[in-house]
């Protein structure tokens, strides 16, 4: 009954040419609409929907494009009355019919078996979507608009989102290639995410427009001279005479953003206009009003305004008022630039603030023989904060305070790894006469986290035990309590790291050195908060400290270091292996954060053996070369290597040292196949991770005990630590050990391709193992898969040495599963299993002779046979094919069938 071709007012029309920023979009319609007979595209007007389903349609279902009708509903029509309009054109009579016109409609496309595209908002409280959700066999329907569908309907709803502004770039540049980057920039952030709207942006030529005046020009001026958002009544504070719709209308034509926190200038506008001097009675209007707010960032961007506006009284002030408080929060890289620029004498103080908090070499070393001696110590902090350690401890030498210039050259020292020389600074200081109470504790302090980050546990606590808080003022108390914090944090002590870190955060007060407490106070909250498996409170608190760090400084560095720790507790390894290849060059000259990242990179080679090994020289020294050397030995037993380097132990170890050794033990006893002796030693560690509060070390001593348990099948002990570890992924936020926590060796094999075909991890290398391909399988993956009985499939076709994802045919089972872990059962469906039975015993080829022979026993006759043959590998092709229209897994040979290869095929014998 359908025509051939179609009317062409009732064509799917052609496709873009090119998609752009729409792939993962694209990839989940076309399994929607593999699997569910409806599909409602939702969005704002202009965001590309149609144009999403077309490209869908041709690309994915091309053979089904002559069979797709396009409908639109004309002005005031309603959807219905569309759809019986158009569709009755496929009909050779008039369609006249008693049906309800929702009804009628759905009966009209499903006896015609098209698939049906309706773009326009659908009307009738979405009755016509629900009969075919429920009922719709032979058609398919696709609804385009900008509402969504009731709660009934949601599971067959997508919402297409705004086009990313990289794929609206891409996009300006194809319709128009010679465009400004700046009237790029503008276009783009006008179009707000509607290739549509951006069309007519660009076809207008608005992009480049800022022709405003009046009081909107007053206001554009007030955006462009302030770099954060200020609110809308600020903005009505200075210039009364604008209207909130005359703001407004600077967001709409792409000019400004409205933020939760007020109205900023677009980057490329503010490109376009350039630099702006404001009015003097402006300029003081607009730094009275941010200081009035309160916020540090508010206040740091007026003295920036003074400062660029020439009133460096007024700067001096509010810096003087505010400023410590204005670089704790940071960040101040506009106020930085405008104060390394003036060079008043008023200022001084604050510009080697700002040569400190940007961490700039170039700039803290031009300060050289132009330091106050009040402000030395202060550049000399400023060194070593921008990881200029020796130049640190050089400019100490010409410091009025010889005692707390030896703190700073200590400190110096144990940052570069070099404790030896760290711990001669402290003797040479306490040393010197006089001195009080204040120097004491910081020295004992010091002395007892640089014995611990010697590994010299026992020596650390004595320091410990004879120190004395009395008498300290607030200034030396702060840096004192961090250094205790930090020596308990590196001794594995998390509750006495806890204690101090957190009288330290409830005393810390702003002032010129206040603010560097206040960030390492920070960093080791996120360090702790790391060991202790908090996952999701240490993401937030690594988030606020990327926001107030600059990158180039040393606390940057260790901020990069923290990353990527959390990177490999969430198991994504190649993600820490660009946050350390970033950091890299920066930690050439520090033996300390250069061991640590050894350290991450050796464990992150546990998960995937293709991240990049780094290696720590066999002279350095202390806490943590000793550990990166444990851990890369760890990853070369992995590896098979006969000539595994251990290094020499060190008595009382800290936890961290302890814990490597430890999993060093249990995996060596793993590969030497002794369950007992690795459970015992993963039981231990894990207990004492547990009560020493470390649970993400407690995860990974789990795995362990799986391992170990597996290896004895001690099935109750498997079951009790797999209970645990899922528990621990959960408060870990943690993938990887979520994944961890499932038992691979007795999943079906659906649930194994399901795992294979997962991120790069032991529990995915074992599935793959299981599933016939062991060759990326390391060391223990041999032993506990050997430990499994072997192999339980075998790939008959599109095998390759590197791994792909597949199906297989499970002939115990009598089902087959897909590449994602779905099942397609076969018990009620005999003949069409005869058939998928021959198949698998000739994967090369079958011809239709011998599988007629085969499935039905008798002696094969074109006339008789071909068809019915025909029809059965339709069927069966529909039950497990993508795309049944153009079979993969199943196609044609030139006398009969045979497996594809376009991706592995598997199979599981009979038992």
């Amino acid at each position: 009954m359908v025509r051939a071709p179609l009317p062409l007012a009732l064509r799917l029309r052609n496709p873009p040419p090119v998609l752009i920023g729409r792939e993962a979009e694209a990839e989940l319609i076309a399994a929607r609409l593999r699997s569910h007979p409806l599909l409602v595209l939702h969005g704002i007007d202009g965001v590309g929907k149609l144009a999403l389903a077309t490209h869908v349609l041709h690309h994915r279902f091309k053979s089904r494009v002559p069979r797709c009708v396009y409908i639109r509903p004309e002005h005031g029509e309603l959807t219905t009355q569309a759809l019986i309009r158009g569709l009755g054109q496929l009909y050779s009579k008039r369609v006249l019919s008693d049906h309800e016109p929702n009804e009628l409609a759905f009966h009209l496309a499903e006896a015609a078996g098209v698939w049906v595209v309706v773009d326009g908002g659908i009307d009738a409280g979405w009755t016509l979507a629900s009969l075919v959700a429920h009922y719709a066999r032979a058609s398919r329907w696709v609804f385009v608009g900008s509402t969504p569908p009731g709660e009934a309907l949601l599971e067959y709803a997508l919402e297409v989102a705004p086009l990313p502004i990289t794929a609206m770039t891409t996009l300006a540049r194809a319709w128009q290639p010679s465009i400004g980057d700046n009237e790029l920039a503008v276009a783009t952030a006008a179009a707000k995410g509607s290739a549509w709207r951006l069309r007519r942006i660009l076809a207008d030529q608005q992009a480049g427009a800022l022709a405003v005046d009046g009081s909107a020009r007053r206001v554009l001026d007030i955006l462009a001279a302030c770099s954060v958002p200020i609110s809308m009544s600020l903005v009505h504070a200075i210039v009364p005479e604008a209207t909130t719709e005359d703001i407004l209308r600077l967001g709409d034509r792409g000019l400004a953003d409205t933020l939760p926190a007020g109205i900023l200038l677009h980057p490329a506008a503010r490109a376009l206009l350039g630099p702006r001097a404001l009015e003097p009675a402006i300029a003081r209007a607009l730094v009275h009003q941010l200081v009035a707010t309160g916020a540090p960032l508010a206040i740091g961007e007026a003295a920036r305004i003074a400062i660029d506006n020439g009133d460096l009284l007024t700067a001096a002030r509010v810096l003087d008022a505010h400023g410590a408080a204005v670089f704790d929060a940071g960040p101040v890289a506009g106020l930085a630039k405008a104060l390394l620029a003036c060079m008043a004498p008023t200022l001084a103080r604050w510009r080697l603030c700002a040569a400190v908090e940007l961490g700039d070499h170039d700039c803290l070393r031009a300060m050289a023989g132009h330091i106050p001696d009040a402000d030395h110590l202060v550049w000399a902090e400023g060194l070593m904060r921008a990881g200029l350690l020796d130049e640190a401890a050089e400019a100490c030498s010409a410091s009025p305070d010889p005692r707390n210039g030896a703190m700073i050259v200590a400190r110096a020292r144990a940052t570069q790894g070099d404790f030896a020389r760290g711990l001669a600074a402290i003797a040479a200081l306490r040393a010197l006469p006089g001195g009080g109470a204040a120097l004491t504790a910081s020295s004992t302090a010091l002395a007892a986290r640089l014995y611990a980050l010697a590994g010299r546990s026992a020596a650390a606590r004595e320091e410990l035990a004879r120190l004395s808080l009395a008498d300290l003022d607030e200034a030396v108390l702060r840096t004192v309590l961090l250094a205790v914090a930090s020596a308990r944090h590196e001794l594995g002590e998390l509750a006495a790291a806890d204690d101090a870190l957190g009288q330290l955060e409830r005393r810390l007060e702003a002032d010129p050195l206040g603010r560097f407490v206040g960030r390492r106070a920070n960093l080791l909250r996120a360090a702790l908060l790391l060991d202790r498996g908090e996952g999701t409170r240490a993401t937030a608190q690594l988030a606020t400290l990327a926001r107030a760090t600059t990158p180039t400084s040393l606390h940057g560095r260790f901020l990069a270091m923290l990353v990527a720790q959390r990177l490999l507790g969430r198991g994504e390894v190649h993600e820490m292996e660009r946050v350390l290849d970033e950091v890299a060059p920066a930690l050439a000259d520090n033996v300390y954060l250069r061991a640590w990242s050894v350290a991450l990179t050796a464990r992150a080679r546990l998960i995937d053996p293709s991240i990049a090994p780094r290696m720590i020289s066999n002279e350095a020294d202390g806490l943590w070369p000793t550990i990166a050397r444990l851990h890369v030995a760890r990853a070369a037993l992995r590896a098979s290597d006969v000539h595994v380097p251990m290094p020499d132990s060190i008595p009382d170890p800290p936890f961290e040292l302890w814990i490597a050794s430890a999993a060093f033990t249990w995996e060596q006893s793993l590969t030497a196949r002794n369950g007992a002796h690795a459970l015992t030693t993963a039981l231990a560690a894990a207990e004492r991770a547990k009560a020493s509060g470390f649970f993400a070390w407690e995860a990974e001593a789990l795995i362990g005990v799986t391992e170990a348990a597996h290896l004895l099948r001690d099935h109750r002990a498997q079951s009790t630590a797999r209970a645990r570890l899922a528990t621990l992924a959960m408060q870990l936020d943690s993938e990887r050990f979520a994944r961890d926590a499932t038992e691979v060796f007795t999943q079906s094999v659906a649930e194994l391709e399901r795992a294979a075909a997962g991120p790069s991890s032991p529990t995915a290398r074992r599935a793959r193992w299981l599933l016939g391909q062991p060759a990326e399988a390391d060391e223990i993956d041999r032993v506990l898969c050997e430990a499994s009985a072997g192999p339980r499939a075998i790939t008959l076709a599109g095998a390759t040495s590197a791994w792909r994802a597949g199906w297989g045919i499970d002939l115990s089972a009598r089902s087959v599963w897909r590449s994602d872990g779905g099942v397609v059962p076969f018990d009620d469906k005999p003949q069409l299993w005869r058939v998928l039975e021959a198949l698998a015993a000739a994967p090369n080829g079958v011809p239709k002779e011998q599988l007629v022979v085969q499935t039905w026993g008798v002696s094969y006759h074109p006339l008789q046979h071909d068809k019915r043959l025909h029809n059965a590998i339709y069927k069966l092709r529909k039950l497990i094919e993508l795309d049944p229209a153009q079979p993969r897994r199943i196609p044609t040979t030139e006398t009969g069938y045979r497996l594809g290869a376009d991706e592995p095929v598997r199979v599981v014998r009979r038992n």
